[in-house]
């Protein structure tokens, strides 16, 4: 399979799977962007699959991923990752980074994403669970019922 089929098939496939695996795997893992990282390994996987083995049905596609998720489940529940925090004096910032903060609109874009923090990090006090339900409602547009 050549790399523009396998674009159009993934990028099918992705369509049809992205609200359930995603809706699956946030249900299980507190840390929202640990279960962004997990989706991007098994469609990352599945991808390469598609480019080294070529197209397989949609219902096997979507075994696939399901099966890579919860393999990367197990693996995620099976350790605890240590994080390393980076310091920015620790690292030579980039001249175009360092003009993005000099600009005007910089300051902006940070007052709006400062005050989203803000309310994500009071939502996510509340517990994990409380937190994963505004995620697959307000991110994924999940009714409650489906949430429930």
């Amino acid at each position: 399979m050549d790399k523009k089929e396998a674009d159009i098939y993934f990028g099918e496939i992705y369509e049809k799977t992205y609200t359930e695996l995603s809706t699956y795997v946030i249900a299980r893992i507190r840390n929202i962007d640990d279960a962004k990282d997990l989706l991007q390994i098994a469609y990352t996987s599945f991808y390469k699959r598609l480019l080294n083995k070529g197209a397989i049905p949609a219902q096997a596609a979507i075994a696939y991923l399901k099966t890579t998720a919860k393999h990367e489940l197990g693996k995620h529940f099976g350790y605890i990752r240590k994080r390393e925090l980076l310091s920015l004096e620790d690292e030579e910032l980039p001249q175009s980074v360092i003009e993005e903060i000099a600009s005007d609109s910089f300051e902006e874009s940070l007052l709006d994403s400062l005050m989203l923090e803000q309310i994500w990090s009071y939502i996510q006090k509340k517990g994990g669970l409380t937190y994963r339900i505004f995620i697959l409602r307000y991110t994924y547009g999940l009714s409650l019922e489906q949430t429930a």
